[in-house]
């Protein structure tokens, strides 16, 4: 228990980080008995006095290395996931099943010709999609010709990719 405390360390924002080892995520661990176990499911434990099983141990502050309890609280994977839309971070699925990142974060994330890495320019992209229009060229003719794939050139004249280019 002793410790435990000695790796704790509070901050301004009402947050106790961890101070000992954190993995990759930044997450806390430690080792109980040769046992690997995460700080703040330790925690837990200490304060609540029940294991919390099968629960995860998820965070209200958003902060990996938090050990306070108060920051604390049980739910399943899919509260945790309902928990990052919530917030508002990483990357879902809208509603309708539309994964593009640029109507999730079209403030966020360079997209089409604004990618500085974009294979194609907006006139290329305007060809594509009239030329597929008129029935002149398959989306394979299509793929050879700009050096796509199948999927992306399909992506591309069905508007699923290169948003910014209007006709």
């Amino acid at each position: 228990m002793r410790r435990f405390w000695r790796h704790a360390s509070v901050s301004p924002d009402g947050c106790w980080l961890w101070l000992g080892y954190r993995d990759r995520k930044g997450y806390g661990r430690l080792n109980i008995r040769g046992v690997p176990v995460l700080a703040h499911r330790f925690s837990w434990r200490l304060h609540h006095g029940s294991d919390p099983g099968s629960l995860l141990v998820l965070h209200h502050c958003d902060t990996p290395a938090c050990i306070n309890p108060e920051h604390l609280f049980l739910g399943t994977a899919a509260d945790n996931t309902a928990d990052m839309i919530a917030k508002g971070r990483g990357r879902w699925k809208a509603s309708y099943g539309d994964d593009n990142p640029s109507r999730l974060y079209p403030d966020r994330v360079p997209r089409g010709t604004r990618n500085g890495k974009a294979k194609l320019t907006a006139d290329q992209v305007r060809a594509m999609r009239s030329r597929y229009a008129f029935r002149r060229v398959t989306y394979k003719q299509l793929a050879a010709e700009y050096g796509l794939t199948y999927a992306q050139t399909w992506k591309v004249v069905n508007r699923r990719a290169y948003l910014d280019v209007t006709d």
